[in-house]
């Protein structure tokens, strides 16, 4: 298809087009997109159909629990978003043309595995700004809570697999090269070809990444379906406790990101194998009921105090860490 052919495709396309493509995207069932609309489900399927010919490919196929997104919707998402995000913020130029925000405290909660370098990312952003905001970067949890709360967080980037309920949230993108790490001795990087028995074989750590924040390990329901019991070597919420557990040489554990492997390659004798495609869905299988990638989100407790280039700057802070 020619460029002006597809120009031409592209000038159809409504603002409520996009908005239903970025919905797919996070949400990956249309029922769920029409009640977020507040449309009737046939409308979203009507839009979904006009989206295929426009771009000329399936961008969502069916599947038993839901959409899966074609390689296209996954490389289309970012741009329709962040085109989404800026019309939203429209409104808001419009009846705040100058938003107060010097010398505001921001408090962003990250998973571990994405706080490596973020807050000096943010400081030199904000210097060269000219931005007067005193920003904290904490780790270890990522929900929203009440702005009376002593330990209110502004801004929260969290793993899932669908957006929280009752939160609004934006995808930033999908997660889909974890990693296995261990020491470079280990035995089990002798077990490549058959990687998917030999993380059964040896002590686990669990941490933020493959407990995507819940209660429960995918690996322990993974080891269970193959009807074993996974040993687990510790629980850990750092990179530097994960280095130390690493390094006794007998365990393994996942990771995502390339913050957490650059710390884990510099600050010990450990070496990131990515994961096979095939074991990957059958984690997120077993964990979300569906084989649909793993996204990272963004929420803003107070819109008010998330300046539109502080959010941009954390989007593509995310973005280098997981799609390089």
């Amino acid at each position: 298809m020619n460029d002006i052919l597809t120009w031409r495709r592209l000038r159809r396309l409504s603002l409520f087009d996009l908005e239903v493509f970025v919905l797919l995207s996070q949400k990956m069932n249309s029922n769920k997109v029409a009640e977020s609309l507040d449309v009737l489900p046939s409308k979203v399927s009507r839009t979904l159909s006009g989206l295929r010919d426009t771009f000329n490919d399936p961008l969502f196929v069916r599947r038993q629990r839901g959409f899966e997104p074609t390689p296209l919707a996954m490389r289309l998402y970012p741009r329709a978003d962040a085109l989404l995000e800026m019309a939203k913020e429209m409104p808001h130029e419009l009846m705040q043309p100058e938003a107060a925000n010097s010398n505001a405290k921001i408090r962003i909660s990250t998973p571990t595995a994405l706080s490596q370098g973020l807050l000096k990312h943010l400081r030199t952003l904000a210097e060269a700004r000219g931005e007067k905001l005193d920003i904290a970067v904490v780790t270890g949890g990522t929900e929203s809570v009440a702005p009376n709360d002593s330990n209110q967080v502004d801004m929260a980037l969290y793993y899932g697999f669908e957006p929280r309920k009752n939160v609004e949230s934006r995808l930033i993108c999908y997660n889909n090269n974890p990693m296995v790490v261990a020491v470079k001795d280990h035995p089990i990087w002798q077990r490549k070809a058959e990687l998917h028995l030999a993380m059964l074989d040896y002590p686990f750590v669990v941490n933020e990444l493959p407990s995507f924040n819940e209660g429960r390990d995918p690996m322990e329901d993974y080891a269970n379906a193959m009807g074993r019991k996974l040993e687990i070597e510790a629980r850990v919420s750092s990179l530097s406790d994960l280095v130390a557990i690493l390094q006794e040489g007998r365990a393994y554990s996942i990771i995502g990101g390339r913050g957490s492997q650059d710390y884990l390659e510099t600050h010990g004798n450990i070496v990131a194998f990515t994961m096979p495609g095939l074991l990957r869905r059958k984690l997120h299988s077993l964990f979300s009921g569906n084989s649909s990638n793993l996204g990272v989100y963004l929420h803003c407790n107070n819109p008010s105090l998330c300046p539109g280039w502080l959010v941009e700057a954390l989007t593509q802070f995310v973005k280098r860490n997981y799609e390089g």
